[in-house]
């Protein structure tokens, strides 16, 4: 019964500012591998679901954008936030966009 109540409790809040999703997601920090994870949001930016795109190694996790668009397009998420961490340490490209980024943009 905890979890249900759990897992409602998730699907009942707005996602209204960057220290929302960090809290949200704040058990990213304790992953000893690159996860990769789509934030789904309705109209209201409400959370639908947190679903894990991919899971890496250490300083790599690898995705097509066909597979980030999927879990958006089979729940019909109005919006969405694209999280990652970094078990190894810092970006490797400070200040300046991921060129996986940048695909990602060209989608």
């Amino acid at each position: 019964m905890g979890a249900v109540a759990l897992r409602e409790e998730r699907q009942s809040l707005t996602i209204d500012s960057p220290l929302a999703i960090a809290d949200l997601c704040s058990e990213m920090r304790f992953l000893d591998r690159e996860s990769l994870r789509v934030v789904l949001l309705d109209a209201k930016q409400r959370l639908i679901k947190i679903a894990t795109v991919s899971q890496g190694t250490v300083n790599e996790s690898l995705a097509h954008p066909r597979e980030i668009f999927k879990p958006l397009i089979t729940h019909s998420a109005y919006s969405f936030i694209l999280m990652h961490n970094h078990p190894s340490g810092p970006m490797p490209y400070p200040g300046m966009p991921h060129p996986r980024t940048l695909a990602l943009h060209a989608a």
